[in-house]
């Protein structure tokens, strides 16, 4: 089953099923504002299932555009729950990232979203959750495999980036 990669804040989904004060038609709000749309679209990742070579790749992508290493974290959505809902999911070039080929290859937008949909994309999600985080050696080690593969430049990287991938480099 192919999935949707979208990156998020993982602690504002841990723990947001278990609020009693949250009606059974509703969704906390937390989770709705790591949805964050553009134009009504939501940016998204399409990943087979196990290809954790390609979601190492979307973490350095996303890295190496950030101020310094730190902890990513990401939520896989199952397609067949976005196909379920009835939302729309067109593949477009993504754009900003430095990995070019992921961009071009592996970007989709959710689009024509509502308030009423991203609320149901919430309350799925916090159905079966498939969050995950990388910490700050994992997201050096991701760096440091994209630089080598040739699939990012380190010239690209800020100071603080290629400083934090040195940090985390493994001991000989």
């Amino acid at each position: 089953m192919p999935f949707l990669l979208h990156f998020v804040n993982k602690n504002r989904w841990v723990g947001q099923g278990e609020l009693t004060w949250v009606g059974d038609n509703d969704v906390p709000a937390d989770p709705v504002t790591n949805l964050r749309t553009t134009d009504n679209e939501l940016s998204v990742w399409d990943v087979a299932e196990g290809d954790e070579e390609l979601i190492q790749r979307l973490v350095a992508a996303f890295a190496a555009v950030r101020a310094k290493v730190d902890k990513i974290d990401y939520l896989l959505l199952s397609t067949d729950t976005v196909q379920r809902l009835g939302m729309r999911l067109i593949r477009e070039r993504g754009t900003g990232l430095p990995d070019k080929e992921i961009c071009a290859s592996h970007h989709m937008n959710l689009t024509e979203l509502t308030g009423k949909s991203v609320c149901a994309l919430v309350r799925e999600i916090l159905l079966s959750p498939r969050l995950r985080r990388i910490g700050p050696p994992g997201v050096a080690a991701c760096l440091r495999q994209s630089i080598e593969a040739g699939h990012i430049s380190e010239d690209t990287l800020s100071p603080k980036v290629r400083d934090g991938i040195a940090k985390h480099a493994p001991q000989s």
